[in-house]
């Protein structure tokens, strides 16, 4: 089993009020996956805006890892290593 790392998950303005403002959270994870577990079970609202009912990324939500979307990576299931930063960027509409 692999070590969790200590990573950063940089909440958007858009999101921070399910995280009581807070702009990031430390976290230790070994994927974006538990991640996103670790954040939603501190921050039981943060969750619903970020993944569908059965776990998946929301279709118009992208989480970036070493700048590289993890649609293009391995998905939910992008290790993570110490010192990482998973950038969640939620759709932005305009009218």
């Amino acid at each position: 089993m692999d070590a969790a790392a200590r990573v950063t998950l940089c909440i958007p303005a858009a999101l921070r009020m399910h995280c009581a403002g807070a702009d990031q959270l430390s976290l230790d994870a070994t994927s974006v996956r538990a991640a996103l577990a670790a954040a939603g079970a501190r921050h039981a609202s943060l969750s619903q805006y970020i993944l569908t009912r059965d776990g998946q990324l929301r279709p118009f939500v992208k989480v970036f890892v070493r700048n590289q979307d993890v649609r293009d990576l391995d998905g939910l299931d992008t290790r993570l290593v110490d010192g990482d930063e998973v950038l969640i960027v939620p759709s932005v509409a305009g009218g």
